[in-house]
C-alpha cells in the first residue's frame, strides 16, 4: 500500500510540474496576468500558427482554442472575432471573462 501511495503521489508531481513547449512570456502572460494558473487546470496544449505576426494557438481541456498573437507593443488576444491586448488593463480583464466563458462551454 505505501509503495502504491509513492506511485500515486510522484505521477500527481509530475503532471503538476508538465512542462508546454511554448515561448516564456506566453506561458507567463497566461499564468500571471490571465489568471490561469497553473495552466495544468486549463490548458491541454499550444500548437505554434504561420502567421505574420506570430502566434500561437491555445487549446483548453474542454476543446475550446484561442489565438495569442505578438504584436509590437504586446500580447493580443483573440477568440473569435474579439481582440484583446493584454497591456491595456480593462481589455485583459475582458479576455479574462471572455476565456472564463470559453472554459465553461
Amino acid at each position: 500500500m505505501k509503495n502504491l501511495k509513492k506511485i500515486i503521489q510522484e505521477e500527481v508531481r509530475k503532471i503538476q510540474e508538465r512542462e508546454y513547449e511554448a515561448p516564456p512570456e506566453l506561458i507567463d502572460t497566461l499564468k500571471n496576468k490571465l489568471k490561469m494558473d497553473p495552466l495544468v487546470r486549463f490548458v491541454d496544449k499550444f500548437k505554434a500558427a504561420n502567421t505574420i505576426p506570430p502566434s500561437y494557438r491555445v487549446f483548453l481541456l474542454n476543446g475550446e482554442t484561442f489565438d495569442v498573437y505578438y504584436e509590437s507593443f504586446s500580447l493580443l488576444i483573440k477568440i473569435g472575432a474579439k481582440e484583446y491586448f493584454v497591456d491595456d488593463l480593462d481589455e485583459r480583464n475582458y479576455a479574462i471573462k471572455h476565456i472564463n466563458r470559453l472554459l465553461q462551454e
